[in-house]
């Protein structure tokens, strides 16, 4: 049985697409939960939980020069911390309203990625044409 060079490529094409959108679809279904939270009313900017007004002010007090563990106390790691200081710097310019919306919508964004990275590793890699061997 013989396999030319255009029929492999297009069957690895077809792979690339399939895997595409599936992780596409994982995003989608990772980013769900986030975004039917953000949608309700007051999602967005009102008092929805406990923890990402604390990572935003500690992400305040990071650029104000203030650490946390060595000027006040922070119990979670400080990686969220360091990430939401991008938008504690834009809350400067256009507000800590907005800033922490879209704070939470980047971290929507995140989880959607995460979702999507999982199904990454979990699907096989599809195989280059340079990887088939032509028979």
């Amino acid at each position: 049985m013989t396999t030319n060079r255009a029929e492999v490529a297009r069957r690895s094409w077809h792979r690339h697409v399939a895997v595409a959108v599936a992780l596409g679809l994982i995003f989608c279904v990772g980013i769900l939960p986030v975004g039917l939270d953000l949608a309700q009313p007051h999602g967005l900017y009102g008092l929805t939980e406990y923890g990402d007004g604390v990572y935003f002010a500690a992400a305040l007090r990071l650029i104000a020069g203030v650490f946390a563990y060595k000027d006040f106390v922070l119990v979670q790691p400080p990686g969220v911390t360091v990430v939401h200081a991008p938008f504690a710097v834009l809350s400067d310019l256009i507000g800590g309203r907005h800033a922490l919306g879209a704070a939470r919508i980047f971290t929507a964004i995140v989880a959607g990625a995460n979702a999507a990275l999982v199904g990454y590793q979990i699907f096989p890699t599809p195989r280059s044409p340079r990887d088939s061997e032509v028979i």
